[in-house]
């Protein structure tokens, strides 16, 4: 009994988590370095179990392993003019951010993990250069915003349950390659440049919406489908871009409440297997204020699914 009890305080007290400061994180990280041998300079700075208070402007000279951490407040990854570093990297496992994540112009890292992470608020990917940025089997990601980041690879992937509320790619053509897969998006923006190769892989939308896009590059889209969400109209929209050869495996649009194709270019498109709406009219751009003035939607009827057609 006694041996138990035992146990269960051991396994509690393992739990807890200790706060912890910024200067507190400094002072840390600046004594296990000063603390390093010519045989571990490499090796990561792990952290664990803390409970980080206070805004974090981090320079990044370190690689370091955070695990079952919580931030409470905004953090910032940056290098502070320190020079450049190919060899630093970052991982996080089982943490929880409960205020925006950005990365500063001047941050350079070799790499990035995020794995089975929770993000309260935004992730900023829109500085920096970054050489491999990995976002694994996330919880909940409020919002993430992909900008002008200098990566060759990104992947964000996810599971069954993981779910994104808010996705925007904007002018992102300094990444070479991004991945997202197996997520659960409410809302997918993408405008300007794209990266030179995107693929969307098994995800769910309520809505996705390209907006004065150019797609120079590769663009998929792979086995993907509306998500259903209470009280929302589902809504695929294409506005004013060139989707150049972008090619769509798999999709179904017919799930969509609306699909909303307007004075945009698609003719050099890829579809295979695409299911479409049995509905489709076509109408200009300057009809669309009109169409939304007449558009009246009845919970209790089936919803008229229509597209488009500039």
């Amino acid at each position: 009994m006694v041996g138990i009890i035992n146990f269960i305080a051991l396994s509690f007290i393992k739990m807890i988590k200790d706060k912890m400061t910024y200067n507190d994180l400094k002072s840390y990280l600046e004594q296990h370095a000063n603390n390093r041998t010519k045989f571990t300079s490499n090796e990561p700075i792990p952290i664990e179990r803390k409970i980080i208070t206070d805004k974090i402007l981090l320079d990044s000279r370190f690689s370091i392993d955070y695990n079952n951490c919580e931030f409470l407040e905004e953090f910032t990854i940056a290098t502070r003019g320190i020079g450049p570093s190919t060899s630093e990297k970052l991982s996080f496992k089982n943490c929880k951010f409960l205020k925006t994540v950005n990365f500063a112009k001047t941050t350079e890292l070799a790499q990035i993990i995020f794995e089975n992470c929770e993000f309260k608020e935004e992730i900023k990917l829109e500085k920096g250069t970054i050489h491999e940025i990995h976002i694994y089997s996330s919880i909940h990601i409020e919002k993430i915003i992909i900008g002008n980041v200098k990566a060759k690879r990104i992947e964000i992937i996810g599971d069954k349950t993981s779910t994104i509320k808010g996705l925007a790619i904007i002018n992102s053509n300094s990444i070479d390659k991004a991945r997202i897969e197996k997520f659960k998006i409410h809302k997918a923006n993408f405008s300007r440049n794209l990266p030179q190769e995107i693929e969307i892989f098994n995800c769910s939308s309520n809505s996705i919406y390209f907006d004065s896009l150019r797609n120079n590059g590769v663009l998929k889209l792979v086995n993907c489908k509306a998500l259903p969400l209470k009280g929302e109209v589902s809504h695929f929209g294409i506005s004013n871009s060139n989707l150049g050869k972008a090619e769509f495996f798999q999709v179904d649009f017919s799930g969509f409440d609306e699909v909303n194709i307007i004075d945009s270019i698609l003719f050099e498109c890829l579809f295979i297997n695409t299911t479409w709406s049995n509905n489709i009219k076509s109408f200009y751009s300057d009809q669309m204020d009109n169409y939304k003035k007449d558009r009246i939607f009845s919970k209790n009827s089936k919803v008229l699914k229509r597209i488009q057609l500039f």
